[in-house]
Order: structure tokens, then C-alpha cells, then sequence
């Protein structure tokens, strides 16, 4: 699930090591679901590609359609480019931002505050 060697991230910044979610199983999906729909209420689950998809698909039927929040969803944040796109294309929708959350389930770094990550690795190395 974590490897050394050289990756290239989604938008294209060269990395020394990666997380392969890839390597999750539908259980761990799972109970990543159950963790997340804990702690941020949401009405709506977007998986952002290829990442978020699996994810996605786990939180679909815990949705609450009176919850606030639009949730966007990832497996690893490393720039948060995909996210930041995903969340403009939300914005010319026509969905209010102070009502669109984001939630990773690992963070290379610590993400901006409108995305939670379920684990976050603080010592930056690229």
C-alpha cells in the first residue's frame, strides 16, 4: 500500500512515494465509510477520479437527504488539484460553497480547512 520509487501524481508533480489505494479492500472502503459518515453529514457524495470513485460508491447509501453538506471525496490529497477542480465545477452548478466539504483518506500534507482528512502525514517530503 505504500511504495518508494518514482511516481508522477495526477497533476503532474513528481513524487519519491506513493499510497495505492488501489490496495484497499471493499472492507476497508467500508469502514472508511461508516468513519467519515460519523463525523460530517452530507446529502450528497461525489468521488473525484480515479481516487474517489471507490470511496464514493461506499458512502452512497449512508446520505442523509436533510444534511447540509455536498461531499467530495478523494482517497490521497497531494496538491488538491483534482479536489480544487471538482469543487470549481460544483461552484458553476450553482452549489454554495460554505455548503461543499471535502474528505480524503490519506493527506500527504495537511489539507486546507473545507477538506478533513482521515489520516494526515505531516512531514513533508515530496
Amino acid at each position: 500500500m505504500f511504495n518508494l520509487g518514482d511516481f508522477m501524481s495526477h497533476s503532474g508533480k513528481y513524487l519519491s512515494w506513493k499510497i495505492e489505494c488501489d490496495d484497499l479492500s471493499p472492507a476497508d472502503l467500508d469502514c472508511f465509510a461508516y468513519l467519515v459518515s460519523r463525523f460530517m453529514p452530507f446529502n450528497e457524495v461525489i468521488g473525484v477520479p480515479q481516487g474517489g470513485i471507490r470511496l464514493a460508491k461506499a458512502l452512497e447509501h449512508l446520505a442523509t437527504p436533510a444534511a447540509p453538506f455536498t461531499l467530495l471525496v478523494d482517497d490521497v490529497f497531494t496538491t488538491g488539484a483534482s479536489l480544487l477542480q471538482a469543487r470549481y465545477a460544483l461552484g458553476r452548478r450553482g452549489v454554495v460553497m460554505d455548503f461543499v466539504r471535502g474528505v480524503v483518506l490519506f493527506a500527504r500534507r495537511p489539507p486546507p480547512e473545507w477538506i478533513t482528512a482521515v489520516f494526515t502525514y505531516n512531514l513533508w517530503i515530496p
